[in-house]
């Protein structure tokens, strides 16, 4: 594990360089945006860059001692900047979202529950100033301003015709996997377009697959929960543990807004997250025993 997150590390890092000398940065929806030499997708950069970020300042700038410290909060610094300029205002909510909810995690008594809580309120009215008072994030900062901008309205606009629509095909198989946009397209008349997606996991296996999928779904991400919360409840003091629930969580609260399993970054990562919650089992900490 401590492998891959280095090398991972390194990877945006030097995707993001290569972007920024050549000149091939996206302007998308109002501001520049990294998106990875490797995948040309903000937003799939973003999660993917998140999680890494994450997990390298948790688990190897925090831990670490002497120069090795040092060097990498250099490393935790560019991702961190290399994150925020993906751009992306739900994963910018996403970030404070995970750290509160990994150092909730951490706590075992109640005044430190209470200082914690404190201490994300505190988090959450500076970040909301910062942002309305620089250009960290301007896209954000437009978002606070009114909700009502072209992005944001695409997405309800998809999922309300969606909802509409859902009457056309039969419900309880779906109309077929990777059948999405032609069913979008058919049932609003949009046929000019190269392609829609769903901006909704659920909607997405609803439509796609059907009641019984989705049924399927919900019921593997009750399971992942269940067995998360059993690991973290074993091994309390585990961050790797934590932060692995943490992702998965945080991943399914943004399927209400995204399709983020369209993504082979994020796939690849909630497989390495589950296999880090389920190998627990027998091998103790995966940090340490460098796996």
């Amino acid at each position: 594990m401590n492998q891959f997150i280095s090398w991972s590390g390194y990877l945006i890092i030097v995707t993001s360089a290569y972007e920024i000398i050549n000149g091939k940065v996206l302007f998308m929806n109002g501001a520049y945006r990294l998106s990875g030499g490797f995948y040309k997708h903000p937003l799939a950069y973003g999660l993917y860059t998140l999680a890494i970020f994450i997990l390298w300042t948790e688990l190897k700038t925090v831990k670490a001692k002497g120069i090795k410290k040092y060097y990498n909060a250099v490393i935790s610094i560019l991702l961190f900047a290399i994150f925020m300029n993906t751009h992306s205002r739900m994963l910018q909510v996403a970030l404070i979202l995970s750290y509160s909810t990994y150092f909730l995690l951490k706590q075992r008594h109640v005044l430190k529950i209470m200082y914690t809580i404190l201490g994300v309120i505190a988090l959450g009215v500076i970040s909301y100033n910062v942002v309305m008072h620089t250009n960290i994030s301007p896209r954000l900062r437009y978002a606070f301003k009114s909700i009502d901008d072209p992005s944001s309205n695409e997405r309800v606009r998809i999922i309300n015709n969606s909802i509409k629509n859902l009457d056309t095909f039969d419900l309880t198989f779906g109309i077929g996997l990777g059948k999405f946009s032609s069913f979008y397209m058919e049932a609003t008349n949009e046929t000019k377009k190269k392609g829609v997606a769903a901006h909704n996991n659920y909607l997405l296996f609803l439509v796609e697959s059907g009641i019984l999928g989705l049924l399927l779904f919900l019921f593997y991400q009750f399971l992942l929960m269940l067995k998360s919360i059993i690991k973290i409840r074993a091994y309390p003091k585990d961050s790797l543990i934590r932060l692995s629930f943490i992702f998965i969580f945080i991943y399914e609260i943004l399927s209400f807004l995204l399709n983020n399993y369209y993504f082979y970054q994020i796939e690849s990562l909630v497989w390495i997250f589950m296999a880090v919650i389920l190998y627990k089992n027998e091998k103790g900490d995966l940090i340490k025993s460098g796996a």
